[in-house]
């Protein structure tokens, strides 16, 4: 959720579209038969967040390449403080 907040507030999509983007994953959820919890609602929130990534033109390349940054700072990063992601 910080994710498409921080997007959202860095305007690579509205509110709206997150609010839309969001709601149809979840509802996809649910005709597939997927439970009432809080697993299926990230993974909603990660399906809708992907989306809209390749919708402003963030490949699945380049979120690989970030996800392996994240990884690495979040092991990196001693506990209890805060993972910072290095440029």
């Amino acid at each position: 959720m910080a994710m498409a907040a921080a997007m959202i507030r860095e305007g690579h999509f509205t509110q709206t579209a997150w609010a839309v983007a969001l709601g149809e994953a979840l509802e996809t959820a649910g005709t597939n038969g997927q439970p009432d919890t809080d697993e299926t609602y990230f993974l909603a929130a990660l399906s809708a967040l992907e989306r809209l990534a390749e919708d402003t033109g963030i490949s699945k390349t380049d979120r690989a390449y970030r996800k392996t940054g994240w990884e690495e700072a979040y092991r990196d990063t001693p506990h209890g403080q805060p993972v910072v992601l290095a440029r």
